[in-house]
């Protein structure tokens, strides 16, 4: 319910700031990524195409506030499910729920007949403008309101994970509840709405982010998130993006494993330490991209699965190093609304290791 390693002394170029960097005025285009790295603005639907494109992108801390002109809404997501007429879940309007509760079933059925839609989130706020990265409280209240409505059956990151790589057997139709980078938001705005409908959900932070300070959380609000329940996994060290990672493959294999060991490995340290008795089982990598030796390393570390953003159903044979994600931006509420339509069976997958040297990111990987 509540999450991340770096190498030899020249990587990365530099680390982001332990405090979010002021924003910019606004949007300055440099390059093909719109937005203002130098002022850590850098849109979440820019990065994910930018990954998908083999772009650089520049390194920088993810900021709430304003960003550059978003993405049409209905522009196509890479292997994104599509949404074929009715959806089994909608907002309901005005608080009706738009379906009976018997449309998801709690009964467990054999492992390979279960699909889970992951959800994952970021920042937010009640009274800030929503932007990709940050969604407004109500709006986040609507779609809890409306799984709970459902009935839909919302699993834990252990239930998820000894589902996943054990014997354990869930409901056909199965959701689990993601928070990225550590915001404070998190902790006022997001967890009184978890907690009061008694929702399980995992947290993501980036260890250089757990300060307190600004708008990040500190140890102790993540220390009671987890007495009430939630799950610790791990976002890195730094959040690094792409292009730290492309400078450490220029210097070669090595290179990579060092920044890997320090970036993912010591991260899952640094939380143990932070959060005894925390079980920190999961890793999500930032923007969703992975190399071979990234998941070489979170293997080593003890982490038992590895979270992207491809944005599709989890089935039984799902690779367990590039779990699927989808990621609801605070723009596009249509993220939600195809998470949860379970009309559409998944296609079956075959999981297979990607060739040495190959990058996968958000449209690499089916």
């Amino acid at each position: 319910m509540i999450s991340a390693g770096v190498a030899c002394a020249e990587l990365p170029p530099e680390l982001p700031p332990m405090t979010p960097l002021p924003l910019a005025p606004g949007p300055v285009t440099g390059g093909t990524i719109k937005g203002d790295p130098a002022a850590g603005i850098v849109p979440v639907r820019e990065l994910i195409e930018a990954n998908r494109r083999d772009e650089d992108i520049p390194m920088a801390e993810p900021i709430p506030g304003e960003t550059a002109t978003p993405s049409a809404p209905d522009e196509s997501i890479p292997n994104a499910e599509p949404i074929p007429g009715e959806t089994h879940l909608q907002l309901p309007p005005q608080g009706s729920p738009s379906i009976p509760p018997s449309a998801f079933s709690p009964v467990p059925v054999p492992q390979h007949e279960t699909r889970v839609a992951i959800l994952g989130y970021h920042d937010f706020s009640r009274t800030l403008p929503a932007t990709e990265m940050r969604m407004n409280t109500d709006t986040f209240r609507a779609q809890m309101q409306a799984l709970k409505t459902a009935g839909v059956p919302i699993i834990t990151m252990k239930d998820f994970l000894d589902w996943k790589l054990g014997d354990k057997q869930l409901p056909a139709k199965c959701v689990l509840i993601t928070i990225d980078d550590g915001w404070k938001s998190v902790y006022t705005d997001a967890y009184p709405i978890l907690r009061e409908m008694k929702i399980p959900f995992t947290v993501f932070p980036y260890t250089k982010f757990i300060t307190g300070r600004g708008s990040a959380m500190s140890r102790e609000q993540i220390q009671e998130m987890l007495n009430n329940g939630a799950t610790l996994g791990s976002h890195s060290v730094s959040h690094l993006y792409p292009r730290s990672w492309r400078a450490a493959q220029r210097k070669g294999t090595q290179a990579v494993l060092d920044l890997a060991a320090r970036e993912i490995g010591e991260s899952r340290k640094i939380l143990q330490e932070r959060f005894p008795g925390s079980d920190v089982e999961a890793y999500c990598y930032p923007g969703g991209f992975v190399l071979p030796e990234m998941i070489t390393k979170a293997e080593e570390a003890g982490f038992r699965a590895a979270f992207t953003v491809i944005p599709r159903k989890v089935t039984k044979d799902t690779d367990r190093w590039r779990i699927h994600r989808y990621m609801v931006f605070g723009k596009d509420p249509k993220t939600f609304t195809r998470a949860v339509n379970f009309n559409t069976p998944s296609a079956p997958e075959t999981p297979s290791p990607a060739p040495a040297g190959h990058e996968q990111g958000l449209g690499s990987y089916p």
